[in-house]
């Protein structure tokens, strides 16, 4: 049983859920409503769950928490991408999903886990109720990191401070704890086992042990048009700021009508993977820009020159996955800087801190865009550097060891 926290995350449970099931295994994912449909787009069986969470609606941590917490990490100035990750989104992460709000949320995923009774649970990696619910019901678990893993870096870092990385965290996780009737255990953070698709030279130093896997070049369903089957005359460009920050954030942030239009004027067809809520409706670019709302990265890359992105992994690792060097747009927070750095370090592409001046800002991505399309060194390297990603096990290799987690 795979539990997940939203659509945009099913593609990266979908690649290990197609290797169990077709190793003979029964596989279902469970999920919130809208990610249903999703979920079964993937050729998966779902089913929704019967309590859900709005994260921007839960009863905010005690701001003495957040600060023992961030007081106890001891962060310098050379740190300041983890210091805002931390504050601003993996606290308040896990005190929405360790607050009373939540406890439906567990009961659910337990109604769920006491009905179909799997053999081994997958969740992912921050959904604390899931971890929370699979530690109760006494099952082998398995967490699914997408990005790098911020919790096993805090666990590992407060040990090695020694701040009590038990009682820190437990703060966080005491009022649902409380009401479940349970003690905090690291199993509800960590897992039994995690499996990490990141290539292993970006990983934290947490001293945990990885199942390590290679990324699979899944970005979901879709149609992919005529048009988008062949390289175009003069060359592609693909846009693409992700699934994640269009269903969860604010991309308002990033000049993509002055980027679409720069790029334009370098000559090859420009498509952009954007909705009307990224480009408003009868804004006008040139006849070589195509806005698309939807399609398959995995296969549109297979016809581009480069991509310009945000450093998400899906879009990253797909755009790896053919090779194509990347123009990465980053802002200060999460693993988005640590994707633009690798990356630039590699050769495979250059990566671009976002900056408040629009016309500068879309200047620079023009100007790294031309330079990357200009010089073959860049392909070569992105090349070079899926070869070492790729060196990883499939998802088809890690079955095994899931199969080994299950207790008789």
């Amino acid at each position: 049983m795979f539990l997940t926290p939203a659509s945009s995350h099913v593609v990266a449970t979908a690649p290990l859920a197609w290797a169990l099931q077709t190793a003979g295994h029964s596989v279902l994912v469970a999920s919130q409503p809208e990610a249903v449909e999703m979920i079964q787009a993937a050729g998966l069986v779902a089913t929704p769950l019967k309590a859900g969470l709005d994260l921007m609606e839960t009863t905010a941590q005690p701001a003495s928490i957040t600060e023992q917490m961030m007081s106890s990490l001891d962060l310098n100035d050379a740190e300041e991408v983890v210091r805002i990750t931390v504050r601003e989104f993996v606290l308040p992460s896990l005190a929405g999903y360790t607050s009373l709000e939540a406890a439906p949320l567990v009961e659910a995923c337990l109604e769920l886990i006491d009905g179909w009774r799997p053999d081994v649970i997958v969740w992912d990696g921050g959904y604390y109720p899931a971890g929370i619910a699979a530690h109760m019901t006494k099952k082998p678990q398995v967490r699914l990191l997408w990005g790098r893993d911020w919790e096993g870096m805090l666990r590992h870092r407060l040990r090695e401070l020694g701040a009590g990385t038990t009682d820190v965290l437990a703060e966080h996780f005491a009022p649902l704890l409380e009401h479940l009737g349970i003690e905090f255990d690291e199993r509800m953070l960590l897992g039994e086992a995690s499996i990490d698709p990141n290539p292993v030279e970006m990983r934290w130093p947490t001293g945990l042990d990885y199942l390590s896997v290679r990324w699979t070049p899944y970005t979901g369903p879709g149609v992919v048009p005529d048009w988008a089957t062949a390289p175009a005359p003069n060359g592609r460009i693909c846009v693409s700021l992700g699934l994640s920050y269009r269903e969860l954030a604010d991309d308002s942030d990033v000049p993509i009508v002055e980027i679409l239009r720069g790029l334009a004027e370098l000559g090859p067809e420009v498509v952009a993977t954007l909705d009307a809520r990224q480009v408003a409706p009868g804004t006008t670019f040139p006849d070589n820009v195509r806005l698309v709302d939807h399609m398959p990265l995995s296969a549109l890359l297979s016809t581009c020159s480069a991509v310009v992105n945000h450093g998400g992994t899906g879009t990253w690792s797909a755009a790896l996955s053919h090779g194509v060097p990347q123009v990465i747009i980053t802002r200060p927070h999460m693993d988005y800087p640590r994707f633009g750095e690798h990356t630039e370090a590699a050769g495979a592409g250059v990566h671009i801190p976002l900056i408040e001046d629009r016309q500068t800002m879309a200047d620079a991505v023009v100007r790294a865009v031309a330079l990357v399309l200009s010089d073959p060194a860049y392909v070569e390297s992105a090349r070079a550097l899926f070869a070492r990603t790729n060196r990883a096990p499939s998802p088809a290799e890690l079955v095994a060891k899931i199969e080994d987690m299950v207790r008789v």
